[in-house]
């Protein structure tokens, strides 16, 4: 059944997720052994799964022996000095030339490379399209290309930084109240009358990029018009 999942010709189909997982884990501590039940917990998923899908690969690669061994590549694998190297040996090693001068480096077209495992292994298109992620990758050989974890990358989401409001438009401050006196009533000849003051309160809503000409203009008027009555 595990050979089926790898298509015919059993190329590796790992995910590449689970490729940079692996090695971060690797470059952290080198296990004894591989077995499902470590790679279910250091991958987050059911050991079936890791038996069907990534077991494989790991051994065709040749990280780990028959007998879930790592060996000395999976120790030059997780060093990133040597990381393009152990790619390149392994592209040798698991593909024919027609393939690897179809595709020889990262500049690949990948559907180009899809076409070719298509046809090459009779495999669905999910796994002609991981079969071709997993040999674009080691095309790549970077090892600076190392998937982001999905923590690092919800951090640096949470980082990003925020869009600045745009500045309020600029406020006029209202002018003080003026006072205004009512004319003397009719018939008082200018006596010893006495009229209340009385208050006014005008408010006037002037635009932002009013001039400061056109504002000295206005509060002119204003007096003008408002001390007519006086």
């Amino acid at each position: 059944m595990a050979e089926e999942k790898e298509g015919r010709k059993g190329y590796p189909s790992m995910p590449t997720t689970s490729w940079w997982a692996l090695r971060r884990r690797f470059r952290s501590t080198i296990p004894k052994e591989v077995t499902t039940n470590y790679l279910a917990s250091a991958l987050n998923m059911g050991e079936e799964s890791a038996r069907n899908n990534i077991l494989p690969s790991l051994r065709k690669t040749k990280i780990i022996d028959k007998d879930g061994k790592p060996t000395d590549r999976a120790v030059k694998w997780r060093d990133d000095a040597q990381y393009s190297k152990v790619c390149e040996e392994i592209r040798q090693e698991l593909y024919p030339n027609d393939l690897l001068d179809l595709a020889p480096d990262a500049t690949a077209d990948r559907d180009q490379v899809e076409t070719w495992f298509a046809n090459h292994t009779g495999a669905g298109t999910s796994m002609v399209s991981k079969m071709a992620s997993f040999y674009l990758m080691l095309c790549q050989a970077d090892p600076t290309k190392e998937a982001e974890p999905a923590s690092a990358a919800a951090g640096a989401k949470a980082a990003a930084p925020r869009r600045e409001r745009a500045a309020p438009a600029a406020r006029v401050p209202r002018p003080a109240p003026v006072a205004v006196a009512p004319a003397a009533p009719a018939g008082s000849g200018g006596g010893k009358g006495f009229a209340p003051a009385l208050n006014i309160n005008v408010e006037i809503h002037i635009s932002a990029d009013a001039s400061a000409d056109q504002i000295d203009q206005i509060f002119a008027s204003m007096a003008k018009h408002l001390r007519q009555q006086t």
